[in-house]
């Protein structure tokens, strides 16, 4: 019985909600390089045992929460490489167990605290080359054991200190290619209790490309 199955590069563009019956103790899935654009509802949730689950270069452009119904042991997702416009609240409430997030190159451009409710266990999540401009106060407050967020090459002027107020943990923010003005609002980053914040000035002219 198999516990890894890769069926990546195959032109896969749908998948039948019992295409995976009997793989009960199936651990890693890879579905990249795919053209899956949807994923109906409870599509893996016999998959009681994965893992991991890659998903990346697809054609998904959004993430509702019954496509990843009862994945509870689930810990590594990756939707790199899809045209995402758009997480439904509680996208991934399902997935109890998920430590790391893969959601770079996409198209995403707004982020709402709600998208990762239910993501207590979330560690690392990587949103590197989307169109995010801007990061909400609490916009990660329902992942208290966040450590890591990558948020390389978006479109941020600057990085708002709310945005991790109740994540104690955090230890790195990873940020080059961004338009950042350091200026005054961005004073909390020296301080002692602030995450290494990891990135260069866009300006003002006198500070271009200072760390």
């Amino acid at each position: 019985i198999f516990q890894r199955l890769k069926l990546r590069d195959n032109k896969i563009s749908m998948i039948d909600t019992n295409a995976f019956k009997g793989l009960k103790i199936l651990e890693e899935l890879d579905l990249s390089k795919n053209e899956i654009r949807d994923l109906q509802p409870h599509t893996f949730k016999k998959l009681k045992k994965l893992q991991k689950l890659e998903l990346s270069d697809n054609l998904i452009p959004a993430v509702f929460p019954s496509m990843f119904e009862g994945m509870q042991s689930i810990g590594d997702l990756s939707l790199q490489k899809n045209p995402l416009i758009m997480l439904a609240d509680g996208a991934f409430s399902s997935m109890r167990s998920l430590k790391k997030l893969y959601l770079g190159s996409g198209s995403l451009v707004f982020l709402r605290a709600n998208m990762f409710r239910g993501l207590e266990k979330l560690e690392h999540i990587q949103l590197d080359r989307n169109n995010i401009t801007y990061l909400p106060n609490g916009v990660f407050k329902y992942l208290p054991n966040l450590q890591r967020i990558q948020l390389v090459d978006n479109k941020l002027a600057t990085i708002n200190p709310c945005a991790f107020s109740e994540i104690h943990g955090l230890k790195q923010v990873r940020a080059f290619g961004n338009p950042i003005k350091c200026t005054c609002l961005l004073q909390w980053t020296t301080t002692q209790a602030a995450p290494d914040i990891l990135g260069r000035c866009d300006g003002p002219s006198k500070l271009k490309d200072n760390d």
